[in-house]
């Protein structure tokens, strides 16, 4: 088996070799983009090396035409930098300074976080009153000011610089169908006693509320390196934040962008949130800030965004997908949770010997058909049929047919 891996590898290297040769290098295709004035351009493919955020030109060259979306784009800072980071939770997605921001309300306050650094892992744990426009039905946001270290983060501050620190918003809450509560009796208790238990609405004449989860994990993505931005998956391009001066390199086709902050949710699951109401005044913040690898973040935002989608469009009465309506997946992040991990890999490797070891019984069966006979019991109540009989003519030459013929002795026919 080993061996007929090893000859399908280098038949595929061959062909791609060869391929390579006759049809030369793989060239992206034009891009179509929007100039100045709003006007439809397309753009030919720019696959030259993008210089240093610092080391940009001042002016495009000769020729070139300046691309309001950048074709592709590069790290504009350097991935061993040392940064700041600020996070304040706010009842607006409108910018305050951060001078006049209560101090409760700033809850992630971390200085000097490395990317490049695999052991850093900071944790945060605070709580913070909850604002009334968020009791009422509102959107808790997350305002994250984050910069190079001893870099003023503060946009409206003076010597703000947006080259070296950049701020953008996120919600903290999600809206979700509200879950009614039905009364149920308890037969075995007394007589006039009813519990309360949640079931989720169904999606007619549903109820959208607030919900929060007081877990959040931000992962810094130091390898993401230069990205094909046109092209990019929404699910990824939504946490790109590009320069903010809309500075170019020389062609006026690719720019930069800022470190990229991956706000993940994926373990946020329905049954863990709190519904926020007049009844809620304060609420835990536990945060976990590290950093993951660029093809993880990649995976687990498409597949969370895909899921996102599928609910949103339940939850505005659109048609069931085949898939279901996501709370399957949630279900088995649930398992996933709340169950041993150590027992849920002793299972699947358990599973796959049992599948193994099954194929390898089934083949020796076969090959050790045709040296073995076939013992028939004839008795007067069951007669075989004549098809049946003839498996004697077969021979141990033609194993497959002998075991079609097996199979049917185990039928009798009737009287």
């Amino acid at each position: 088996m080993l061996k007929a891996g090893l000859q399908a590898l280098a038949i595929w290297v061959g062909t791609q070799f060869i391929m390579g040769k006759i049809m030369g290098p793989r060239v992206p295709p034009p891009v179509t983009t929007t100039d100045g004035s709003g006007g439809i351009v397309t753009v030919q493919p720019n696959t030259a090396p993008i210089p240093s955020y610092w080391d940009r030109p001042e002016s495009l060259d000769d020729g070139a035409k300046y691309s309001p979306v950048p074709l592709r784009v590069a790290p504009m800072w350097s991935t061993d930098s040392a940064m700041d980071i600020i996070i304040v939770v706010s009842p607006s997605f409108v910018h305050e300074p951060l001078d006049k921001v209560p101090k409760e309300r700033i809850v992630v306050s971390e200085k000097a976080f490395v990317m490049t650094d695999k052991n850093e892992k900071r944790v945060i744990d605070t709580s913070f009153d909850v604002p009334k426009a968020v009791q009422n039905n509102g959107t808790l946001w997350g305002h994250f000011y984050i910069g190079l270290s001893d870099q003023k983060l503060d946009p409206s501050a003076n010597g703000y610089d947006p080259t070296r620190a950049y701020h953008f918003m996120y919600p903290l809450t999600q809206y979700l169908p509200k879950k009614k509560v039905i009364k149920t009796k308890n037969l075995l208790g007394p007589a006039n006693t009813t519990e309360e238990s949640e079931v989720e609405d169904v999606p007619t004449g549903r109820v959208i509320n607030s919900f929060y989860h007081p877990n959040f994990t931000f992962s810094f993505i130091p390898d993401s390196g230069v990205m094909n931005y046109a092209t990019l998956h929404p699910a990824v391009r939504q946490y790109v934040h590009l320069d903010v001066t809309g500075a170019r390199d020389g062609s006026g086709q690719n720019g930069w962008y800022y470190p990229m902050l991956f706000i993940n949710t994926f373990w946020q699951l329905k049954s863990h949130m709190i519904e926020l109401n007049s009844t809620v005044t304060r609420l835990p913040f536990h945060a976990d800030l590290n950093t993951q690898a660029n093809w993880l973040f990649s995976i687990i935002t498409s597949v969370e965004e895909g899921n996102k989608q599928t609910q949103r469009q339940v939850a505005n009465g659109g048609p069931l997908p085949a898939g279901g309506d996501g709370s399957e997946f949630e279900m088995f992040k649930e398992i996933l949770l709340d169950s041993n991990v150590y027992l849920l890999i002793t299972t699947a490797v358990v599973s796959v010997l049992h599948m193994i070891f099954e194929m390898l019984a089934f083949k020796s069966d076969i090959v050790r058909l045709p040296l073995q006979k076939l013992d028939i019991v004839l008795t007067n109540s069951v007669p075989l049929q004549k098809q049946e009989r003839q498996c004697w003519n077969f021979g141990p030459l033609n194993p497959w047919k002998c075991l079609h013929a097996r199979c049917h002795f185990l039928v009798p026919t009737r009287q």
